[in-house]
């Protein structure tokens, strides 16, 4: 049998293509909390990837803010278990995230 963790977080994903972000976000912090009861900890660093790309699309007040703490954790799992594709998505994200420079 295969598990591909919480299916919250396939709703969330579906809540953000449609910019229901109320929803979304109800979603993924249910992904959070039961992938994290699972210790499914490949599936709760996708979740946090995917969560902060929904924050960063929203763009409301302290989004920002917990989108990065939620790309940090996820890469420091992502290292940790050698997802090298989720990685680099982070990495990316993070690089993207930095302030502009004028």
């Amino acid at each position: 049998m295969a598990c591909f963790g919480a299916v919250s977080r396939y709703l969330g994903a579906l809540a953000t293509t449609l910019e229901r972000w109320d929803v979304a976000e109800r979603h993924f912090e249910d992904a959070l909390a039961m992938n994290a009861r699972m210790d499914a900890r490949p599936w709760l660093a996708h979740t946090q990837q995917q969560y902060a790309t929904m924050l960063l699309a929203r763009h409301q007040s302290g989004d920002r803010d917990k989108a990065a703490t939620l790309l940090e954790a996820a890469l420091v799992t992502a290292r940790e278990l050698g997802m090298r594709a989720l990685e680099e998505r982070i990495t990316a994200a993070t690089s993207e995230m930095k302030p502009d420079l004028h």
